[in-house]
């Protein structure tokens, strides 16, 4: 069954928004502000100076900014900077973003912002104020963000990023991080504007090696690259390898001449040419350090004339004249012994 899509009048969302601020214990976005050099600049500036520059060009954008359509609620000044809530992460995210702009185009301060949303409990008591390890999650954002920048937890990304317009911001995966050794890893995500900034290239506390997916994306492309650098490289070395040894033993081969220690005979055995009897016989003679072997009395039609020696016929194979080959006695046609 097709779900039908909810509608709201504008009472009814006044009510859910009234409901969101009134309750003791509910989930609301965090944000922490903090001038970037306070300290510095007040003892440049003197006390009554910095205040003054403070109040106008600090505390009156932000509270504008905050107030406007009464989206977001600020909660208490914190010297430096504010706490203020939103009900929405993604107003949260957008205020931020606006904020920061400001600061750009104006120059008179840098602050870094720290966003975390979940249940909270209001305290309003005396002063106004928030019961929750949100807020303190908001606060280390914000002490690891660098002048300029804004640092959201993950579960702020995943609520705003779908409601925000991807002309506005972008968002960078930080992975998980804590603000120093010993302290909980919070997963971090920055959002900032393409146009004017450039994301932070690292966060300023200690860093875990728990992964993210960005980031295991990011190893298993350059491991792939590596590993293909890897590869050619072997196989390269492996070309190389072979090429020196078949070098190394590439000898020439060329045709040999028959040595005396190889005595021909006709497997006819006609009058005046050496028959296997007397092969034998003459290799007895040479201590059996020849070899006997039987030739046909005529050349084939592949062999031709190449030597005539004492009027005996000395045949070689045609191959021969343009391959290098070792003597096979195959290929070889004589007619009497060969003592060359």
């Amino acid at each position: 069954m097709k779900a039908e899509k909810m509608s709201f009048s504008n009472e009814e969302i006044g009510r859910i928004e009234r409901f969101a601020f009134q309750r003791l214990s509910p989930v609301l976005t965090v944000v922490m502000t903090d001038i970037v050099g306070s300290v510095i600049k007040m003892q440049e500036m003197g006390e009554i100076a910095y205040r003054k520059l403070k109040a106008e060009h600090h505390d009156r954008p932000i509270f504008e900014i905050i107030n406007r359509d009464n989206k977001g609620s600020i909660i208490k000044n914190r010297g430096d900077g504010f706490m203020f809530v939103f009900a929405e992460p993604s107003v949260a995210v957008e205020r931020a973003l606006e904020i920061q702009q400001y600061f750009r185009e104006h120059g008179h301060f840098q602050v870094r912002i720290g966003i975390a949303m979940g249940q909270c409990v209001l305290d309003c008591v005396g002063i106004p104020d928030i019961i929750s390890m949100h807020a303190n999650i908001a606060a280390r954002a914000e002490s690891l963000c660098a002048p300029g920048h804004i640092l959201v937890t993950i579960s702020v990304f995943e609520s705003a990023s779908g409601w925000i317009p991807k002309s506005q911001s972008c968002w960078k995966n930080h992975g998980f991080w804590a603000v120093k050794y010993g302290e909980d890893f919070h997963e971090y995500v920055e959002p900032y504007n393409k146009n004017t900034t450039v994301p932070m290239s690292k966060l300023k506390g200690t860093q875990s090696c728990v992964p993210t997916f960005e980031n295991v994306g990011v190893f298993l492309n350059n491991a792939l690259i590596v590993l293909f650098k890897e590869v050619i490289y072997f196989f390269r070395c492996l070309v190389m390898l072979i090429c020196f040894f078949a070098k190394k033993n590439n000898t020439k081969l060329s045709p040999q001449p028959l040595r005396s220690n190889i005595l021909l005979y006709t497997a006819q055995g006609e009058t005046g040419i050496h028959d296997k009897q007397d092969c034998y016989s003459e290799n007895e003679a040479m201590n059996n350090s020849a070899v006997c072997l039987p030739v046909n009395h005529d050349a084939p039609d592949d062999y031709s004339e190449n030597e005539q020696t004492d009027d005996i016929p000395f045949y070689i194979p045609n191959k021969a004249k343009t391959l290098p080959f070792v003597f096979n006695p195959k290929d070889v046609c004589l007619n009497f012994k060969c003592s060359l």
